[in-house]
């Protein structure tokens, strides 16, 4: 009688190994699919980075016009991608601009990589489709919104002498350059004893904004620091523009300055309760002027004692009975109590006031930027008008100083990126 165990065991022998090689060939299979799609995870994770970055770039360069800002676009992309021997064919971003609703520009940017694959290539073709290559792709876009801007700049004379006045037209031309000219609404206002809208805010800013800086500061003469005045007429213009519900819009104020925030406006007890600018310079006791006339016009301007003849600290004994008022004090927001007509009570005052100005911009949601020239600027109260600690109510902005007037281009500039990227996403 023969025995067939043998014979059952080479059949099992041989089953196990057919089976063996077959779960070789499946793990293989996962294996390798697991390598080649993870490939295609991390390809189209640097695809989707990169069409991100193309597209924000782009909304944030629309101002340079469409050809200047798609070759932008094309640039970023290919510095985030970074093509690679995995890349069958290097992908090519697609650019495309439009409008939504409300006339905002929307930058839709997307792009395919096909990539070699290195496992599963070695699979029979299904359909007639080859494994040899695996295809991703993704797409982005971003939104550029219209900006309300005010421009708040020193006109003193002091920005005669220490170079400012002549870096100004250069600075503010680079800066305003990179707004779009066709839907944003820009305003420029100037301050010095009395604060002036020297355009007010409208579409269509740039020419405006040039002559009138190109006129301006080459003629400057005199005048204090009324800070609180030029924030005011910049609150009063960004609220000016009506903003439609679901607008996309971003609310902004530049303040510039080259000197201490030394002058307010308020009642004066004269014959008749008048309003008046009041203040000095800084180390020369007050000024009472008449807030509608402009520096340098002489008494018809200048109409109160003091100038150049108050020590610092010290009250005047004389009322500045040419402005037919005689009230020495004025009543302080800062302290709610009535305070003598000196410099530093006076300087006190219009910090906090212009504080307070700044605070009731974000209210508004109202981003604002503070910039100042020289090395003896009060940075503490640049940092409270731009809250940059987040201390205050509102949005934080930038303070920054530029140390001569060689650097206010550059800091323009910085307050000009700041504000770009807040306007895509």
């Amino acid at each position: 009688m023969r025995s067939t165990t043998g014979h059952s065991r080479q059949w099992e022998r041989g089953q196990t190994l057919l089976l063996f090689l077959l779960f070789i060939v499946v793990l293989f299979a996962f294996v390798g699919l697991g390598v080649d799609v993870g490939l295609a995870y991390i390809t189209k994770a640097k695809l989707s980075k990169a069409v991100d970055a193309a597209a924000l770039m782009a909304a944030a360069n629309l101002s340079a016009g469409r050809d200047v800002t798609t070759t932008i676009a094309q640039n970023t992309f290919h510095a985030n991608y970074g093509t690679s021997g995995l890349d069958a064919t290097p992908p090519v971003p697609q650019i495309k601009f439009s409008g939504d609703a409300f006339d905002n520009v929307l930058v839709d940017v997307s792009a395919t990589a096909t990539i070699n694959t290195f496992f599963i290539r070695v699979l029979p073709a299904i359909g007639g489709a080859s494994w040899s290559t695996l295809t991703v792709s993704s797409s982005a876009q971003a939104t550029r919104a219209k900006v309300i801007m005010t421009l708040v700049l020193d006109r003193s004379g002091s920005m005669l002498n220490n170079g400012g006045a002549a870096a100004m037209p250069g600075a503010v031309t680079s800066f305003i350059d990179l707004f779009d000219d066709n839907r944003d609404h820009v305003a420029l206002v100037t301050f010095a004893s009395t604060a002036v809208n020297d355009v007010p805010i409208e579409k269509h800013f740039q020419t405006d904004i040039i002559n009138a800086v190109n006129r301006i500061y080459p003629g400057l003469v005199a005048g204090a620091t009324f800070s609180q005045g030029g924030l005011t007429n910049a609150l009063v213009q960004n609220q000016s523009v009506p903003v439609a519900p679901g607008d996309n819009v971003v609310k902004v104020t530049v303040f510039f300055t080259d000197g201490k925030a030394n002058s307010i406006q308020d009642m004066l007890g004269c014959v008749t309760p008048t309003l008046k600018d009041f203040g000095g310079h800084d180390d020369t006791g007050y000024i009472v002027w008449n807030p509608t006339l402009p520096e340098g016009n002489g008494q018809n301007s200048f109409c109160g004692v003091g100038f150049g003849s108050i020590p610092d600290n010290t009250a005047p004994t004389t009322p500045p009975t040419s402005c037919g008022c005689t009230n020495l004090q004025f009543f302080s927001n800062l302290n709610g109590a009535l305070e003598n007509f000196t410099q530093a009570n006076i300087a006190a005052e219009a910090e906090f006031r212009s504080e307070q100005v700044a605070d009731a911009m974000r209210a508004t949601n109202t981003i604002v930027y503070a910039i100042g020239l020289g090395n003896d600027i009060n940075i503490d109260f640049l940092e409270q008008i731009a809250n940059v600690d987040g201390s205050r109510s509102g949005q934080t902005g930038l303070a920054l100083i530029a140390p001569t007037p060689a650097d206010i281009s550059q800091t323009f500039q910085r307050v000009a990126n700041d504000i770009l990227l807040r306007l895509t996403k």
